[in-house]
C-alpha cells in the first residue's frame, strides 16, 4: 500500500502546486510589464544614470552698421565645468577657485557637493583665470569653449543694439526683436557614466549652427556725432538725459538714435533697467510747440488758410472755459507765417479753431499720432490721441499746442521727414538687411511708404515756412553756416503727478528740423529732457542740432546750399570774429542753388 497517495495529500500537492503556478504567472507578468510595457520608461532612467546631456549654444550671429562696421559680436570664451564625484578635497578645491573666480566659498562648496553628475562653475571666465586655475592642478574640473556675446564699440548704439544675455538668449533692444534670426540652433555634448557617476566618455552629438547676421540703417559714425553731442548738451544744461533721433526722409532709414544716459552692454548688470531704455522708442510725453507745424500743415492742406493769413493775437491772450493760455511775449496781428516763426500759442489756436476737432483728429492720426510707427523694436510706445468725442472744452486748443497729447521722439521725427519728403509719410526702420556668414542677403527690407499725408505743394510750402522759421525765428540758433535749415522749436513743461499741475521748472526743450532746404538728405530731432541752464529750446535744443548737422552733413558730403564770400581787408576785427562763429550768417551770401525768396509765394 505504499503507492497510496491520501486523498489530504492530493489537496496538499494541488494547493502547492497551484501556489507554485501562481508564483511563476505573477513573475511572468511582472516581468512582461517592466521589460514591455514600461520598457521605454526605464530605458529612459537608465540612460539619465548612465548619459548626461551637455547643452552647446551656437555662435551669435553678428550685427554691422550700414557700412559693415562690426556693432555686436560673439568671441570664443572658456566656461568652467565640474564633475562633482571626482573632487577629492571639495573644501580645498573651494578654497583655492573662490578668489580666482570672486565667488564665496560656501557657494563653491554648494556646487560641489551636489549629487549631479555635472556642474557649471563658472560660465564665460577670462584667459586669466583659466591660466590660474590650470596651474592649480585641480582633479575632477574641465572647460568647455562657449560663445559670449561682446560689443567692441561699449556704449555707442548701446540702447539700439540692447544685450544677449550668458545663455545666448537676446533680452533687450535689437537682440531681443531678431532673437530667433541672431541665436541660430543649439548643439550638445554626451557625457557616458560609470556605476560611480564618473564621466568615462565625452561624444559630440551635434555641433551648433551659427545665426544669421544683421546689417542695420543705423551709420556708426553719425551715431557717434548724436551721441557726443547730446552728452555734451546734457551735462552743460544739467539735463536730467535726452535723446536724438536722426533719419533719412527719403527712405525712412534711422541714421542714429541716441539717449542719455548712456551703458555699455558688455556690462549692463552694472547699470538699471531704467538706463536700457530706448526712449527714443519706448517713451512718450507732450510735444509741446514742435506739433503748431502739423496744425499748419493739416490747415493749409484744406485751403482753410494761407501763409499770409493775418490771425489777431489779441496781445498775447486767449481764453476757453474760464482758462487762459498765453503766448510767451505778448503779440498783436501776425501771418500764419509769423505765428509758425514767433511761436504763438494764441494763432496757433487760432488755426486749430479754423481745422475743427474732427480734421485735427484726423490729420494727427494721418502724421502717425496716436499709433506706432511700426519701426522694428521691440515695445514701441503709442503714445496718446484721444477721439473727438472724449474731449474736453480745453483740449482743441491744449492740442492745438501740443498738450493733452503724447508722443515719442521718433513719432515726432518720422511726421517731420513726412514733410520733408513732399508728403510722404515712411516706415522708420533699423535693419537693412540679413545675412549668412558669406554675406549673402537673406532679407533685403526695402522702403516702405505708410501714407501720403499732405499734397507736394502743401509740404513744399511748409517747407519754406520752416526754413524762415530758422532764419528770423525761434530756431535762429539752429542756423548753420553754407546750409539752408529747416525746423521747429519745442519747449513743454512737463505735468508734475505730486502736485497735480504742470510744474513751472521742469520742460522738455526740443528742436526738429532737417536740411538742406532744397533737398532734405536728413531730418534730426534733438530732445532735452529737465534742462536746468536755459528754459527754452531755442536756446538748449538748437544749437545742439546746429553742432550735430554740421559734423553729420559734412560726413555725409551733402553740397552746400552756398558759400560766403569776403573781402577781409575791409573787415572790422571784431565782424571777423563774428564770421569764425559757426552760426553766424551776417556775411554775403553767394547761391549755389536754387533758394527762392521767402516771399515767393504770398
Amino acid at each position: 500500500m505504499s503507492g497510496f497517495i491520501s486523498r489530504r495529500d492530493k489537496v496538499r500537492i494541488i494547493v502547492y502546486f497551484s501556489i507554485l503556478l501562481s508564483f511563476f504567472a505573477l513573475t511572468i507578468m511582472r516581468l512582461v510589464f517592466l521589460q514591455i510595457i514600461e520598457h521605454d520608461h526605464y530605458m529612459t532612467m537608465a540612460e539619465k544614470q548612465r548619459m548626461r546631456k551637455i547643452k552647446l549654444n551656437p555662435k551669435r550671429g553678428t550685427i554691422f552698421d550700414t557700412n559693415n562696421r562690426e556693432l555686436a559680436l560673439s568671441i570664443d570664451v572658456d566656461s568652467l565645468f565640474a564633475h562633482p564625484h571626482q573632487i577629492e578635497d571639495v573644501k580645498e578645491t573651494a578654497r583655492i577657485l573662490g578668489p580666482i573666480l570672486h565667488m564665496s566659498q560656501k557657494q563653491i562648496i554648494g556646487e560641489l557637493s551636489s549629487d549631479r553628475p555635472f556642474v557649471w562653475l563658472a560660465r564665460h571666465i577670462s584667459p586669466q583665470e583659466r591660466s590660474q586655475i590650470e596651474s592649480a592642478d585641480l582633479t575632477g574640473l574641465g572647460f568647455l569653449k562657449e560663445s559670449k556675446r561682446y560689443y567692441p564699440k561699449r556704449f555707442l548704439s548701446g540702447h539700439v543694439l540692447g544685450f544677449a544675455g550668458v545663455d545666448n538668449q537676446g533680452l533687450e533692444g535689437l537682440e531681443l526683436k531678431y532673437d530667433q534670426i541672431l541665436k541660430g540652433s543649439e548643439g550638445w555634448y554626451i557625457c557616458n557614466l560609470d556605476a560611480r557617476k564618473r564621466t568615462i566618455l565625452v561624444n559630440l552629438i551635434k555641433s551648433p549652427t551659427s545665426g544669421a547676421n544683421l546689417v542695420l540703417t543705423i551709420d556708426e559714425v553719425v551715431q557717434y556725432f548724436a551721441e557726443k553731442e547730446l552728452s555734451r548738451a546734457c551735462l552743460e544744461e544739467k539735463a536730467r538725459g535726452g535723446m536724438v533721433v536722426i533719419m533719412d526722409p527719403k527712405t525712412g532709414a534711422i541714421l542714429a538714435m541716441a539717449n542719455y544716459p548712456s551703458f555699455n552692454p558688455n556690462n549692463f548688470e552694472s547699470s538699471s533697467s531704467r538706463d536700457w531704455r530706448n526712449r527714443c522708442i519706448v517713451d512718450s510725453f507732450e510735444p509741446g510747440s514742435t506739433i503748431k507745424t502739423l496744425v499748419l500743415a493739416s490747415a493749409l492742406e484744406e485751403r482753410l488758410i494761407s501763409p499770409h493769413t493775418v490771425f489777431d493775437c489779441r496781445g498775447g491772450k486767449i481764453s476757453y472755459a474760464q482758462h487762459s493760455f498765453h503766448d510767451w511775449k505778448p503779440f498783436g496781428k501776425l501771418t500764419a507765417q509769423e505765428v509758425l516763426a514767433h511761436s504763438s500759442n494764441v494763432g496757433a489756436i487760432s488755426i486749430g479753431e479754423r481745422l475743427g476737432q474732427e480734421r485735427l483728429y484726423e490729420y494727427y492720426r494721418k502724421f502717425g499720432l496716436g499709433s506706432t510707427t511700426k519701426a522694428d523694436f521691440p515695445g514701441e510706445a503709442v503714445g496718446l490721441l484721444r477721439s473727438p468725442a472724449s474731449w474736453s472744452s480745453l483740449t482743441l486748443p491744449s492740442l492745438s499746442i501740443g498738450y493733452e497729447v503724447s508722443v515719442s521722439a521718433l513719432q515726432m521725427v518720422n511726421a517731420y521727414a513726412c514733410l520733408a519728403n513732399n508728403g510722404i509719410l515712411m516706415v522708420p526702420r533699423l535693419v537693412k538687411e540679413i545675412r549668412n556668414d558669406r554675406a549673402e542677403v537673406l532679407k533685403y527690407f526695402s522702403p516702405q511708404i505708410a501714407t501720403q499725408v499732405v499734397s507736394s505743394g502743401t509740404a513744399a510750402v511748409v517747407k519754406e515756412l520752416l526754413r524762415n522759421t530758422v532764419q528770423w525765428g525761434t530756431g535762429e540758433k539752429a542756423d548753420l553756416a553754407g546750409y539752408d535749415v529747416c525746423g521747429k522749436t519745442g519747449t513743454v513743461r512737463k505735468f508734475d503727478k505730486t502736485q497735480g499741475r504742470y510744474s513751472s521748472q521742469k520742460i522738455i526743450a526740443s528742436f526738429i528740423g532737417f536740411a538742406p532746404y532744397s533737398k532734405p538728405e536728413i531730418v534730426i530731432g534733438v530732445f532735452l529732457d529737465e534742462p536746468k541752464k536755459s528754459e527754452w529750446g531755442s536756446s538748449s535744443a538748437a544749437p545742439v542740432f546746429r553742432r550735430i548737422a554740421e559734423q553729420v552733413l559734412r560726413y555725409l558730403q551733402v553740397k552746400q546750399s552756398y558759400t560766403y564770400a569776403y573781402d577781409l581787408d575791409r573787415l572790422e576785427p571784431g565782424t571777423i570774429a563774428g564770421l569764425l562763429d559757426p552760426g553766424s550768417r551776417s556775411a554775403h551770401v553767394v547761391s549755389t542753388s536754387s533758394v527762392s525768396d521767402k516771399n515767393s509765394f504770398f
